[in-house]
């Protein structure tokens, strides 16, 4: 049999009101079942996979915007953030009093003055245990792989966007940015994976529907845009699929089966 490796975007793809329906758990299991992989490949940290995620049944996960691979339970793949240019932005997120968290392929690392970010990750259904609250910053500079910050105000999102020239980033309307290196990305992460399984592209297959899924989708076989993605982003990818609400990768994966 030729196996096919499944990659799965959380948010707005698989996840829907902070749940995944049964539906879709299903599908997922039974493309399992026929001895295909499946991944998780999102912007979360590992810390932000929630136990509920995990128990749905995955093969391994691509995170942190593809800064962390993991497979069978293992770290396989690890990059972190320039330490120079990212201490840079931290020392100038810190002088404006502005909130932001660091990311790595074990905790996540915040200021429990934090206060909007905490307050965010609490409606995100996020466990509070996965979060480090006291921590040596200079420790944890060296080991971040992605780097969220929450702006005071849109002046300030507007000039902490003329300082990630150095990064990569994703700017969610009235929350955070999301940052991470410009040698990676969702696609660097399927690559490696690809060749480390052994797995033609052929045999590729995504879902996704945020800008950071773009990348994503030109680098499998098979790619399918959520009909709740922005127009961009559907139009990068093979397929549009029905939408997150309408258990849009269930219905993929049912026709396949």
């Amino acid at each position: 049999m030729d196996r096919k490796l499944f990659f799965f975007d959380v948010d707005g793809t698989i996840l829907y009101n902070e749940k995944v329906s049964v539906r879709v758990q299903k599908a997922i299991e039974n493309i399992r079942k026929k001895g295909h992989l499946c991944f998780i490949a999102s912007g979360r940290p590992p810390a932000f996979i929630s136990k509920y995620i995990k128990d749905i049944g995955f093969d391994g996960f691509i995170l942190c915007n593809g800064a962390v691979i993991i497979h069978d339970g293992k770290v396989i793949s690890e990059s972190y953030l320039d330490y120079n240019k990212l201490k840079e932005l931290v020392d100038f997120v810190e002088e404006v009093n502005n909130e932001y968290i660091l990311q790595t392929s074990t905790k996540s690392f915040i200021r429990k003055d934090c206060k909007n970010l905490l307050n965010f990750y609490s409606r995100c259904k996020i466990d509070f245990n996965e979060l480090q609250f006291d921590f040596n910053k200079e420790e944890q500079l060296h080991r971040t792989s992605k780097m969220e910050i929450w702006p005071s105000d849109e002046e300030m999102r507007k000039e902490f966007i003329k300082r990630l020239r150095h990064f990569n980033y994703v700017s969610y309307p009235q929350t955070c940015l999301e940052i991470y290196s410009k040698e990676i990305s969702k696609a660097t992460g399927i690559k490696k994976l690809m060749k480390y399984l052994n797995i033609p592209f052929e045999q590729t297959y995504c879902f996704g529907d945020a800008s950071n899924d773009i990348e994503m989708f030109e680098s499998v076989s098979h790619s399918y845009a959520m009909k709740n993605a922005n127009e961009d982003v559907k139009a990068k990818a093979k397929e549009v699929c029905p939408g997150v609400e309408e258990d849009g990768v269930a219905v993929i994966l049912e026709s396949l089966l």
